[in-house]
């Protein structure tokens, strides 16, 4: 699907504006700053679930590209109260799929808000060869990246520039 429409671009726009100025182009996020990356000579794909972190979240490699962490996803795991999680590392080729984040209402918990689990599910992506942060503006980029049919970076450099 292409973005068509003046008011779709207008709306993308803010949407994206709003995020980008929300980063303040400053420095790191002390959230991130003392999560597991991913390497190369990792054993486990691993990053952080941001929205808040996010406690209590299912996280898997979308094998099956259905948004969704099912039985043909292989493993799935549960973030932890620093929104941090940790896969396997498959020999799927990692350039193909997204890391899936599902936060399930009334069990997931957006530790900006420790009192409650949220009360409405929603799902964060990001491509599986970035999986240090998943993200509202990473579901967004690789939303924009596949509605666009272009790669992650390239859609980032749009949204940065709108």
């Amino acid at each position: 699907m292409v973005l068509e429409g003046k008011k779709t671009s207008f709306a993308l726009t803010v949407i994206a504006s709003s995020l980008l100025i929300g980063c303040n182009g400053s420095g790191s996020d002390s959230k991130l700053d003392s999560k597991p990356g991913n390497s190369a000579a990792s054993s486990a794909i691993s990053g952080v679930a941001l929205d808040g972190y996010l406690k209590n979240a299912k996280v898997c490699l979308d094998l099956n590209q259905n948004l969704t962490c099912d039985a043909s996803d292989g493993e799935a795991v549960w973030t932890d109260s620093q929104g941090a999680y940790s896969l396997a590392r498959t020999d799927a080729d990692l350039s193909q799929y997204n890391i899936l984040v599902e936060a399930i209402a009334n069990k997931t918990v957006d530790m900006d808000f420790p009192q409650s689990p949220i009360q409405e599910g929603f799902a964060l992506s990001t491509p599986a060869s970035l999986p240090a942060v998943v993200s509202p503006l990473t579901t967004l980029t690789s939303v924009v990246a596949d509605q666009q049919g272009v790669n992650f970076s390239t859609a980032r450099d749009m949204l940065a520039t709108s």
